[in-house]
């Protein structure tokens, strides 16, 4: 059951944009609506960036706020999901042929 499973996802091919064709990660950040808006990330400065973006307003962050973007970067890279009491979630997924 498992052999046939496996090869029905491997035969599953879905079109990817070509920004996602050299990322290594896959970041869904959840709004309020329950809609994920994805970013494709070659590495994890781009991920640490797409959190950034997500959470925080523009502009610099004082060193409690980035030393909570650090941790919760961390924990989604560790983790693959990073859970907010009362707010949407972020997930990571890594991309198969990414070399993470």
């Amino acid at each position: 059951m498992v052999n046939a499973k496996s090869a029905w996802l491997n035969s599953i091919v879905v079109p990817t944009p070509p920004a996602a064709q050299a990322a290594k990660f896959l970041v869904v950040v959840m709004d309020d609506m329950s809609y994920g808006h994805l970013a494709y990330c070659a590495d994890e400065a781009e991920v640490h960036k797409t959190v950034r973006e997500a959470m925080f307003s523009k502009g610099m962050l004082d060193a409690e706020h980035l030393k909570e973007l650090n941790e919760i970067v961390h924990d989604l890279l560790k983790n693959g999901i990073i859970e907010f009491e009362g707010d949407p979630s972020i997930h990571l997924y890594r991309l198969p042929g990414g070399a993470t």
